[in-house]
């Protein structure tokens, strides 16, 4: 075996196993377990916040975020001072700014807007992206000199996708105030707005990365967004968006601590760029082209006032 199929196949091992960790994380089976042991002990001790954060968890690995707001609303019930509660709280009931004062590994903010565009839009995205198959690409890695790395991820990309660019542009730009607001986030004037269509067959993954981070250079990057879309019924499973608990200063996360969000249709999701993340290997039975986990996404950029 040569030296290049044998990194490759090292590196195929490892994602295996990064991936089956998260899994064990968060498979319905065993959560179920942990919590009903979880809700027996605090029976015993129901204002014991550890384990109150620890159920918080448990819940959200499993997308299960209105349950998890209401243990950390608990939580502020029992110490209306725990940060980590006010944030997670910030971030899961979707209104209200979240906090970016606490310190070390704490929840990933988000936003999630249902229904973004009307249907008949999201049926012309949808629409579009069919009809320009031919013009999809293997996705890259890197901001600066993207390439083809199949350890890394596995997806299609079209990025010029012509009036679907200045549409979503213009929307991005007169909501961002809001978004930042919501974000925790000092509100900038933009620069360049990234916007491209993604593909997601079946075992197509993004392995866990920061889209803006010390790792990576810092790219100028400064949110992160998803439009979900795909064909109706759902033909896919799994694909969905993991953002971990992550320390910025340090630019380090924790594997076992994260917020799962779905792929609903037509909801847009944005995110801090400097977030770990990753998107679930995605399954697929007959790995049609139409049936795949679509999104139009990109990156907001920071203007040169920024800088």
């Amino acid at each position: 075996m040569s030296d290049q199929k044998k990194a490759e196949k090292e590196e195929r091992i490892a994602i295996d196993e990064e991936y089956a960790r998260i899994g064990l994380y968060s498979d319905p089976a065993k959560t179920k377990l942990f919590l009903g042991a979880l809700e027996k002990r605090l029976e015993q001790v129901p204002e014991s916040i550890p384990l109150l954060l620890q159920k918080g968890i448990f819940l959200r690995r499993v997308g299960e975020l209105n349950l998890a707001c209401e243990v950390y609303t608990r939580i502020l019930e029992i110490d209306s001072s725990n940060k980590y509660a006010k944030n997670a709280v910030s971030i899961l009931s979707g209104g209200c700014s979240f906090n970016s004062e606490l310190k070390g590994l704490g929840p990933a903010p988000f936003v999630s807007v249902s229904n973004f565009f009307a249907d008949s839009e999201i049926e012309d995205v949808f629409a579009k992206t069919l009809a320009n198959r031919e013009k999809f690409r293997p996705s890259g890695v890197g901001s600066k000199s993207p390439h083809y790395d199949p350890s890394k991820r596995d997806s299609w990309v079209w990025h010029d996708v012509g009036e679907l660019r200045t549409r979503m542009q213009g929307l991005l730009r007169q909501q961002l105030p809001e978004y930042c607001d919501r974000l925790g986030m000092d509100c900038f004037e933009p620069g360049k707005i990234e916007v491209k269509v993604t593909n997601y067959l079946d075992g197509g993954f993004f392995r866990t990365h920061a889209d803006n981070s010390i790792a990576n250079g810092k790219t100028g990057r400064a949110i992160s967004y998803l439009l979900y879309y795909h064909k109706q019924p759902k033909s896919f499973e799994r694909g969905d968006l993991l953002l971990f608990d992550s320390d910025l200063d340090a630019d380090v996360y924790r594997l076992s601590d994260f917020t799962r969000v779905t792929c609903a249709q037509n909801t847009l999701v944005l995110f801090p760029s400097p977030w770990y993340h990753t998107v679930q290997p995605v399954s697929l039975p007959g790995n049609r082209f139409e049936d795949g986990r679509m999104a139009l996404g990109g990156h907001i950029n920071y203007g040169d006032t920024h800088r």
